[in-house]
Order: structure tokens, then C-alpha cells, then sequence
């Protein structure tokens, strides 16, 4: 009994220090994580859905994980779309407002990362990085949506 209480303790151990080995960035430090979370219009952190049905989870979610390094800045590493629990929402907006808060500076991070994760070059794509455009979360998960399209079916989109 305490031998596998110490091996699965030293398991946990080991998985976070080779983590934190995995997050190094390529100037050699550590690169910390940033988490926001993104509500499509119409959904709301609440006990209930539009029906007026309890719940556990909210689906309409957008869970987007930044790594910002001293060096290399901030870029975008995760887009996840799976559902958040009430509860966990609900934590995040009492204890980490933050993570709920968008602002312009993260969408041009979202914008500027978002060929680089997918693995593709966007065309026409301005070099000189200056003000950043004017977007929108709608905006960008449209022309992400358009970009997987393209690279899964070969085809232009209809949306353009």
C-alpha cells in the first residue's frame, strides 16, 4: 500500500518536471501560460441553459492557451472547443476574471499565431508587424474555420 501511494506520488512528480522541461522556449526559458476563455454570443455563465434547463456544462466555449516568453513575446499554442463545467466557469469568474477579460492585444496575438498552429503560410500576409488591425473573435474563428476548409478539401470558401 504505501509503495504504490510513493510511486504514484513520484509519477506526478516526474510528469511535472518533465512538463516544465517541455515548456522551455527556444531561448532556453520558461515560457509561462496564459488561459482565456471565450463565450460565444447568447451563452452566459449560469446554472441554467436558454430553456431554462439546469446544466453541468457550458459547450458554446472557446478555451484559447497562450505561452509568453521574455524573449520570443506572446503566441497562441491551443484553440480547444470542449465544454467547461458551471462550476469551473463560475471559479474562473469569481477568482480569475482575468482569464474572462479579451482584450485587443490578445486578438492581434490570436491573429498573428494562428497560421503558424495551423502549419500553413497565409497569403499576403503583412511582414512588418505595426498597429494592430481592427478584429474580431468572430473575424478570426471565421477565417480559421476557412483556412481548415481550404487545407482539408482543397477548396476556396464560399464566405469569401
Amino acid at each position: 500500500m504505501i509503495v504504490t501511494v510513493a510511486m504514484i506520488v513520484f509519477g506526478i512528480f516526474l510528469h511535472r518536471r518533465l512538463k516544465r522541461i517541455a515548456r522551455r522556449c527556444r531561448c532556453g526559458k520558461f515560457r509561462r501560460r496564459r488561459y482565456k476563455i471565450v463565450l460565444l454570443p447568447g451563452e452566459a455563465i449560469t446554472w441554467r441553459d436558454g430553456n431554462g434547463r439546469l446544466r453541468l456544462f457550458i459547450r458554446d466555449v472557446v478555451k484559447l492557451t497562450f505561452a509568453e516568453c521574455e524573449t520570443d513575446g506572446v503566441s497562441l499554442v491551443k484553440v480547444d472547443r470542449d465544454p467547461v463545467s458551471v462550476w469551473h466557469a463560475l471559479w474562473v469568474k469569481r477568482f480569475h476574471p482575468e482569464q474572462l477579460d479579451i482584450e485587443e492585444q490578445t486578438l492581434f496575438s490570436v491573429e498573428r499565431s494562428m497560421p503558424e498552429l495551423l502549419g500553413i503560410k497565409r497569403r499576403g500576409y503583412a511582414q512588418e508587424i505595426g498597429d494592430p488591425p481592427p478584429v474580431s473573435l468572430n473575424a478570426l474563428l471565421q477565417d480559421m474555420l476557412d483556412d481548415l476548409s481550404e487545407l482539408l478539401f482543397g477548396e476556396e470558401p464560399k464566405s469569401k
